[in-house]
């Protein structure tokens, strides 16, 4: 899964694109939530995976950061607004279930050794 799949399962093509005039996402960033659903037998082994990603309506991934910058004999405060994707990542998954007809034999079996 690379990050232009989930660009296109949003419904954007680029964050170049610009809108509200000449804003971009790549300027203003884009947070994202992908949701990985799993399920895996009893063994450990997945067997299915599904995904799925939303957007976050009103958050935009820019962090703030207050730095100095060394002038001659002093040190200016200044600060550095860095923007870009932000993926908040969640995993769900069931493990494997029983069903009857299995359990059924596993028991037939060990009573079969006995």
């Amino acid at each position: 899964l690379v990050i232009k799949e989930l660009l296109v399962m949003l419904g954007i093509p680029s964050l170049d694109d610009t809108y509200n005039g000449n804003d971009t996402l790549r300027r203003d960033g884009l947070a994202l939530t992908l949701d990985i659903h799993y399920e895996h037998d009893w063994l450990g082994r997945t067997y299915e995976y599904s995904y799925s990603v939303r957007r976050h309506k009103t958050t935009r991934a820019s962090k703030f950061t207050v730095v100095g910058a060394r002038r001659a004999n002093a040190t200016l405060p200044g600060v550095v607004k860095r923007s870009g994707l932000q993926i908040e990542l969640r995993c769900m998954g069931e493990a494997g279930r029983v069903g009857f007809r299995p359990f059924m034999l596993a028991v037939v079996s060990s009573l079969a050794l006995v």
